[in-house]
């Protein structure tokens, strides 16, 4: 069982089945405790929509939501079972991240993001926290997509969402309007950090980031002239 200010994780197993499969539990009185009475039914709406959205992804490469059930008390997630985060995966390897593993987790990525933006997603929160990994046989990795509870569709009104700053496009972190490109922006800054174990961009604040985004012309450069230049052609100065 994991746990958070929102949440609540287990472990469990299907009886029909016996697969193993993960519940998250969002209680409402942790949700008002957080947003408060008065933003209380704003967080509701916005776990709905997110169980909406997981319904409408049914990519591999996309956290599977199995089943979902709303009761006055809780909200209550079930999803496939996953091993570890993508940010845990590199942490354990120490950062030795092979060419042809980032080539293959930035292909699979992109199909998710395609199967996003043809429902009209954006997640625009896109990091190796909220990638999750399931490991295969093989030894090699499904990345799965999750945390959908900031993603908007395209023909609501855009505007500043919060996000995590480092992986963030200009866009986010100056409080402009964007498009499905921020996700695009942030699959970049994750193929960086993937090689080189650390974030293209830094700062304190989100707008010494912005700062460092337009100080940086040339980033540093990997040993793959096909990584260097997808890195570019994404994360373009």
């Amino acid at each position: 069982m994991e746990d958070n200010s929102l949440s609540l994780l287990f472990k469990c197993k299907e009886k029909k089945t016996n697969n193993l499969v993960a519940i998250r539990v969002y209680m409402t009185q942790f949700l008002e405790r957080v947003y408060g009475q008065e933003k209380l039914e704003f967080a509701k709406k916005n776990l709905r929509k997110e169980i909406e959205y997981m319904k409408s992804c049914d990519s591999e490469y996309s956290l599977k939501l199995i089943d979902e059930l709303e009761t006055p008390e809780s909200f209550n997630i079930v999803t496939e079972l996953w091993d570890t985060t993508l940010e845990k995966h590199l942490i354990n390897l120490g950062g030795a991240l092979t060419i042809k593993e980032i080539k293959d987790i930035f292909n699979k990525l992109n199909i998710g993001l395609r199967e996003m933006s043809n429902n009209d997603i954006i997640h625009g929160d896109l990091s190796l926290k909220n990638i999750l990994v399931k490991y295969k046989e093989d030894d090699s990795i499904i990345p799965k997509i999750s945390e959908y509870g900031k993603k908007i569709l395209f023909n609501e009104k855009l505007g500043l969402m919060l996000s995590e700053t480092y992986y963030s496009a200009p866009e986010l972190l100056i409080g402009d309007e964007y498009d499905y490109k921020v996700d695009l922006w942030s699959i970049g800054v994750i193929l960086y950090r993937l090689y080189f174990n650390e974030f293209p961009f830094n700062g304190e604040t989100q707008v010494a980031i912005f700062n460092d985004i337009h100080k940086k012309k040339n980033l540093k450069k990997t040993d793959n002239f096909y990584l260097d230049d997808l890195i570019k052609k994404i994360i373009s100065c």
